[in-house]
């Protein structure tokens, strides 16, 4: 079992040289810098200062600071665990400024940078398990939130098509009010128009018949004071000493004819419609001047136009030449 101890152990510190290339030379030359009077050994306060040093400028400061005591010194309780050398824990615990070998502080230095390396996969399994708490705990505390915001979205959205419903059910009502209220008006404005119309239809009625009557009584008036006809004879009694109240007549009018008027127009007449010609001959006469001119200006654009090919022509035959 020892044997088997020792190769491990043997196996882990070459895995260590080979992680941190160039440590062990390092490691012999801080230590003969250090033994001024090589004696082979140091003191393990030097040595503590050394691998302190050592372990700051590799970059772990953070871990130097937890396996610290209260002093600012490395606290060897923190590697009782990892150290497999009964006779340097012997040392170390026992003897308070013992000396070390060069062998003896590379252990010191490996023990340190294992236990380091297991509080690195330590924390980062801690780190992951709480990660996975603190995503657990968000996911979970994401889906209250979420639930809770769709289930209000949906009160929501329930609450403003209830209130849509509503108005617009309002709405119709209204809608069906102010129709009924304008065929209501309408139907009301057609009874007055129609009133309105049997009003001015019986008003005309009556007019007609009283210029019926009135026509009448002027024709039998005329008839009887017609001083043309001397064969006729005719008269007329009032109103008031007929019977019934009716106006009464006798006699026959004559039958005649309308005198013819002679066939010649009147000089009036005659000479409005020369008025009428001598304009009818003005129009006429201004129409052709005006077509003239633009007969003109026809044949004027013609003339221009032949000119300026003429000249094309005579520009292009002297380029040719």
């Amino acid at each position: 079992m020892g044997q088997a101890a020792s190769k491990e152990d043997e196996m882990e510190k070459q895995s260590i040289y080979a992680s941190y290339p160039g440590l062990e030379q390092q490691l012999d030359m801080v230590f003969a810098c250090h033994d001024i009077h090589k004696q082979g050994k140091l003191p393990y306060k030097t040595i503590e200062m050394i691998l302190r040093h050592f372990l700051m400028q590799c970059g772990f400061m953070e871990y130097v600071c937890r396996f610290v005591d209260e002093n600012g010194k490395l606290d060897l309780k923190h590697i009782e665990n990892y150290l497999t050398s009964k006779k340097l824990m012997y040392k170390l615990k026992c003897c308070g400024d013992s000396m070390l070998t060069v062998e003896e502080m590379k252990d010191l230095v490996i023990t340190f940078l294992k236990k380091i390396s297991d509080t690195y996969v330590d924390d980062q399994s801690k780190w992951m398990e709480k990660m996975k708490s603190s995503q657990e705990e968000q996911g979970k505390a994401l889906e209250e939130a979420m639930s809770e915001y769709e289930k209000n979205i949906l009160f929501n959205h329930a609450i403003k098509e209830q209130q849509l419903l509503q108005n617009n059910k309002k709405l119709d009502e209204w809608n069906e009010t102010i129709e009924n209220a304008y065929e209501v008006q309408q139907e009301v404005l057609r009874q007055f128009e129609a009133r309105k119309r049997e009003k001015m239809n019986i008003s005309s009625e009556k007019n007609k018949d009283l210029l019926i009557a009135k026509d009448y009584i002027e024709k039998i008036k005329e008839a009887a004071t017609d001083n043309r006809y001397d064969n006729s004879k005719c008269f007329v009694y009032p109103a008031s000493s007929a019977p019934c109240g009716a106006c009464t007549s006798a006699g026959a009018i004559m039958p005649h004819r309308r005198y013819k008027e002679p066939r010649h127009k009147k000089q009036a007449v005659l000479e409005e419609e020369e008025k009428q010609r001598k304009k009818k001959k003005k129009k006429k006469k201004k129409k052709k001047k005006r077509r003239k001119k633009k007969k003109k200006k026809k044949r004027r654009k013609k003339r221009r136009k032949k000119k300026e090919e003429k000249k094309r022509r005579k520009i292009k035959r002297k380029n040719s030449i």
